[in-house]
């Protein structure tokens, strides 16, 4: 046979198998064994991960509250990085969802996180901005309810980015309350919640029982097991920003004395000191006429107002007031509105920026700042500011030294009981302004006039009981 024919017959047979192949299917075989199973994943998806999409994953039953959120800054964290801070992960880490890697300034590793696809992960538009899992924890792969807080209410899952702001307030009363007022050894959470956790403190003493009270969204809840102190979600609403540094809305609302003095004995509130009357809700006097009255009629094993009554010094109110005498400051904002919007704030959260020659400060050690002073008082080195704070000091040492004492003591016992009633009347003024704590700064004409009328009117009362004394 020619060769060439022979190869075109091969070449046609192989086509054409070929063809068949193509266009036929034949029987299926039996299934094979089952290989074995490989090793487990280490990737996204075997545990929890980060969905991301706020608005759209929790926003179709949260809708209130994602709407709020996105009028945050939160909600555009990212968009706001510029420059190289854009790509920079010491800012990115804070910036965005699901970063658990963990760097320092210099975009140096700390820490390795977990691969749960946040945006150190994967970056995507879905984890960009501070979203609701940045704090509620990661909710996928499939949607769940039981999300993680990080210890939301303890104000650690805030240290996690605002760490300048949460160092200056463990430092402070706020942050302290379990160390300072218990054994930090012991069981201090728990004893604390047993002092403070009931309804005639928990308003103020405790973080949820302070929302309960002015937090629309957690009024009609029940008080929970496991409440704390005062954190930074007392003061400051996540969700919100209808006010400025978010403060919570409800909270800035008009704040009551209890005793407005002899001209509103019932009650005086306190309105328009701006964020301030945040602070007024809980740093005002307990006591109302008749408690005040019962203690300088009948004495008390706990005498004086509540340890916070700095609103009802500033506004001049609150004390008790010996009949026939002058009060000067009395009702008179001495630091007026007109110079301090917002108050307590204006002088007690002062931020310094980075570059600034004293160093930078956040505010949150509520401690005052001189600075804020000399924008009124220039020149001042110290808060000293016009001798006030030397004057009351001797003032209240003169008239503690005329007050019954224990081991050098003035009411050592908290008992006034045994007391004169002209002791129980200055005693109070004594007692009104040590619990104040400033030192007349927060109304230097009140403090004054309590304490010099209640030097004079015991001076008076001593006189005549000598004199008494003296023709008996």
């Amino acid at each position: 046979m020619n060769s060439r024919l022979f190869i075109g017959l091969v070449a046609i047979g192989i086509l054409a198998v070929g063809l068949m192949m193509v266009g036929c299917e034949g029987p299926e075989g039996p299934q094979g064994a089952q290989g074995p199973a490989g090793p487990p994943g280490e990737g996204p998806g075997d545990g929890p991960v980060y969905l991301g999409n706020s608005a759209q994953s929790c926003g179709h039953c949260h809708a209130a509250i994602t709407d709020g959120w996105e009028t945050t800054h939160h909600s555009e964290a990212l968009a706001s990085l510029t420059g190289d801070n854009a790509t920079n992960p010491y800012c990115l880490q804070c910036h965005t969802t699901g970063f658990d890697d963990r760097f320092d300034h210099d975009g140096n590793l700390l820490t390795q996180g977990e691969d749960q696809d946040g945006y150190d992960d994967n970056p995507r538009d879905a984890v960009k901005n501070v979203q609701c899992e940045a704090c509620h924890g990661p909710m996928g792969p499939a949607l769940t309810h039981e999300p993680e807080m990080y210890s939301g209410r303890t104000g650690e899952m805030c240290s996690y980015c605002h760490s300048s702001e949460w160092d200056e307030y463990i430092t402070a009363g706020h942050g302290t309350v379990l160390q300072t007022a218990w054994n930090p050894e012991g069981e201090a959470h728990e004893e604390f919640i047993t002092e403070w956790g009931r309804s005639a403190c928990w308003n103020c003493h405790v973080s949820e029982g302070f929302l309960m009270t002015y937090a629309e969204s957690w009024q009609g809840r029940t008080f929970p097991e496991d409440a704390w102190q005062v954190t930074c979600i007392t003061c400051h609403d996540p969700h919100e920003s209808q006010n400025d540094a978010q403060l919570r809305q409800l909270a800035l609302g008009d704040a009551t004395l209890a005793y407005g003095g002899p001209d509103a004995p019932d009650a005086y509130p306190v309105t328009d000191w701006g964020k301030g009357q945040l602070c007024a809700q809980c740093h005002h006097a307990r006591p109302n006429a008749a408690s005040i009255t019962g203690q300088i009629n009948n004495g008390n094993q706990r005498p004086g107002p509540h340890y916070s009554p700095q609103a009802d010094m500033i506004a001049g109110r609150g004390s008790w007031q010996i009949e026939g005498m002058t009060y000067d400051g009395y009702g008179e904002l001495k630091h007026s509105t007109s110079l301090l919007p917002n108050m307590c704030v204006d002088c007690h959260v002062v931020r310094r920026d980075f570059g600034d020659p004293l160093g930078p400060i956040y505010g949150h050690s509520f401690e005052p700042q001189l600075s804020k002073c000399q924008t009124c008082h220039s020149g001042a080195a110290n808060f000293d500011i016009g001798g006030v704070q030397t004057e009351v000091a001797n003032l209240l040492e003169q008239l503690g030294s005329m007050l019954p004492q224990l081991d050098g003591q003035v009411r050592p016992t908290w008992d006034t009981l045994n007391w004169t009633r002209a002791e129980r009347e200055a005693g109070y003024a004594y007692l009104f302004v040590t619990k104040d704590g400033s030192s007349g700064i927060h109304n230097p004409d009140y403090a004054r006039s309590l304490l010099t009328n209640a030097i004079n009117h015991l001076s008076e009362a001593m006189a005549r009981e000598k004199q008494t004394g003296v023709e008996g």
